[in-house]
């Protein structure tokens, strides 16, 4: 089912401002991967890039529940994500106050005494809390500090007695909670660092059939967590994970989404001749158009043949965090603020 593998696609990427640092340089300076632009639109007209992301956000504003949801917290923190990674926060945007209501919905949903977040499996949490992460990290504002932490502590110390325990192929699991703990360093709250161990034990390890994940989403995830953990590029793992990407490029119109965006992340991380080996299929995927016409107007069909709201706004949201890519520095979102 869609909703069962898209769910496994976390960071932003992070917040579609992709929280990437430069494999084998030092984390303390961490830079950021500058993407190429994309061919500059004649005169006088908005790239589809830009068209795409307009006219994506506005859907994505025009189905927002009354509650400042998108349903539910999972779909409410993606979706929020993409508005962050446009620039939006609660104080300032055109859809600030789009944001605002979503945000407080999280926060509504929210466990005071333990952080969790809503009533989902713990990768659901974690996209919701980095909603909460990259807000904070992009404005600083104190007032939402605590909230973000606490989500934090939940996944990471809370949940279970120590580091998070995630058995070995629960790829979902890893990606989602790999982009909140690198969300949460960039930010500057509060880690336990030992978590990477733990990650990189579970992608690590032999995939399960059990996953939904295609071999090469499974291949993509493990290589972020590698490049997330500060692996380098001459790592066996990583360089060997870098190849197989490389070799097996997404289409254009490819349904694998968690693929191609667990692989651009990764790419970006990587950097370098690597990347721009990569870089031709995202260009040719984030060049489809979204819907042009009413009522779906701004928005992407899910794959598979699901006609469920929910699946499509986890198609769009995807489509707008990778077109977000081409918007300035690539890095964290409080590298931006």
């Amino acid at each position: 089912m869609l909703d069962r593998w898209l769910m496994s696609a976390a960071v932003v990427v992070i917040a579609g401002v992709l929280a990437v640092e430069v494999v084998g340089r030092s984390r303390a300076a961490a830079p950021h991967v500058q993407v190429p632009a994309p061919p500059a639109p004649e005169p006088g007209k908005t790239s589809p890039i830009e068209s795409n992301v307009a006219r994506g956000m506005r859907w994505l504003r025009d189905h927002q529940h009354a509650d400042g949801s998108w349903g539910d917290p999972a779909t409410t923190g993606l979706v929020l994500l993409v508005f962050s990674g446009a620039g939006e926060t609660r104080r300032q945007g055109v859809y600030r106050d789009c944001v605002s209501r979503a945000l407080d919905f999280l926060e509504s949903q929210q466990d005071k005494a333990t952080g969790g977040i809503g009533q989902g499996p713990l990768c659901d949490h974690a996209v919701a809390a980095m909603a909460l992460t990259e807000h904070f990290g992009m404005t600083g504002d104190r007032s939402s500090r605590a909230a973000a932490q606490l989500a934090v502590d939940f996944a990471f110390t809370e949940h279970v007695p120590g580091p998070v325990r995630i058995d070995a192929g629960e790829f979902e699991t890893a990606a989602r909670m790999a982009t909140l703990l690198k969300s949460a360093e960039l930010s500057q709250l509060d880690v336990d660092r030992r978590q990477w161990a733990q990650l990189l034990s579970a992608v690590d390890g032999p995939r399960t059939r059990a996953s939904k994940l295609s071999d090469d989403a499974c291949r993509a995830i493990e290589l972020l967590v590698g490049v997330y953990a500060g692996r380098r590029l001459d790592d066996t793992n990583l360089a060997a994970g870098a190849a197989a990407l490389t070799a097996r490029l997404p289409a254009a119109d490819t349904s694998d989404l968690p693929y191609m965006y667990f692989g651009t992340c990764a790419m970006l991380g990587i950097g370098g001749p690597t990347f721009r080996r990569w870089l031709p299929a995202m260009n040719a995927f984030v060049a489809v158009p979204s819907h042009l016409d009413a009522p779906q107007k701004g928005s992407w069909d899910p794959p598979d043949g699901d006609t469920s709201e929910r699946g499509r706004i986890w198609t769009t949201a995807y489509h707008l965090l990778l077109c977000e890519c081409f918007y300035g520095q690539v890095g964290h979102a409080a590298a931006r603020k």
